[in-house]
């Protein structure tokens, strides 16, 4: 457990887990998805369609600095 606590993930990754639980609570709509006309929508689904760009764009520097 103290191996775990030590990992430099552990804190960021329980902080967002806690926000999504506490947006759950307020809000049960939060982290539905549902499917319409072939689509997805929801919370979740926006949020990584909006993020994608920026993840591609990261991912592509992350290489470009690696090599």
């Amino acid at each position: 457990m103290k191996k775990l606590l030590r990992y430099r993930l552990f804190w960021p990754l329980v902080a967002l887990i806690a926000l999504v639980v506490v947006n759950t609570i307020a809000s049960p709509q939060f982290i539905a998805i549902t499917v319409r006309d072939g689509q997805l929508y929801g919370t979740p689904i926006d949020i990584l369609r909006t993020s994608a760009p920026l993840m591609l764009v990261a991912l592509g520097m992350t290489i470009v600095i690696a090599t």
